[in-house]
């Protein structure tokens, strides 16, 4: 990618704006997808469950890799549940709830790998180092990683979240309303996919609201 420099290039702190990344595809599943961004960036494997996993330790932080549905994970709330006061048959009741839905995620996401997106979730990434991810797009590519192109069914993003300037209230303003000032020319010089402008989550905000 060629970088253009943000109009201010540091934050409230003075410190190198860092933009978030979001990267979604089809054709490599979390596990394999997350050994790669380790070959690439070093860190550590932490498999958090079969179809999310989390590459610690990198130069930038922690990057996490995930099939993007919550049915193919398992519940935090069930997970963290405590019954320390419980008979100890409520208690192995329990434990075999949690196996029984651990089980079932995994097999739901099992099913659904390849219908829908793995995702990665870059940490906060300065913006004038974002060009180090052009070697991630390249081994993803070679890896038979596949975009919104390939397929009628796919509707993929990617996200960029840059660092806000200031957090005072007068400047989000002004750029909130920027961006819906600006949201129709956007969405035509981006060239929206048909199948995520038929998708919910890419509609544009509602008149009432802009």
């Amino acid at each position: 990618m060629t970088l253009q420099a943000p109009p201010k290039r540091v934050n409230k702190d003075g410190q190198t704006r860092c933009v978030g990344v979001e990267i979604e595809f089809a054709g490599l599943p979390p596990r394999e997808t997350a050994e790669l961004v380790r070959t690439l960036f070093g860190g550590e494997l932490n498999v958090v469950s079969p179809h999310r996993l989390q590459v610690e330790g990198t130069r930038w932080g922690e990057f996490g890799i995930e099939l993007d549905t919550q049915y193919a994970h398992p519940d935090k709330a069930l997970l963290e549940e405590h019954h320390e006061s419980d008979s100890e048959w409520a208690r192995q009741q329990h434990q075999r709830r949690v196996e029984f839905h651990q089980k079932t995620r995994e097999l739901i996401g099992d099913m659904v790998t390849g219908l829908v997106p793995t995702e990665i979730v870059c940490p906060p990434i300065p913006w004038d180092e974002l060009e180090t991810l052009d070697t991630l797009f390249e081994t993803l590519r070679e890896k038979g990683a596949k975009g919104t192109d390939a397929s009628l069914l796919y509707g993929f993003g990617l996200h960029l979240n840059p660092e806000v300037e200031s957090q005072e209230v007068e400047y989000l303003l002004a750029m909130m309303r920027a961006y819906l000032l600006l949201a129709n020319w956007l969405r035509e010089e981006i060239k929206v996919d048909i199948t995520r402008e038929v998708l919910p989550h890419a509609n544009p905000f509602p008149k009432e609201y802009a």
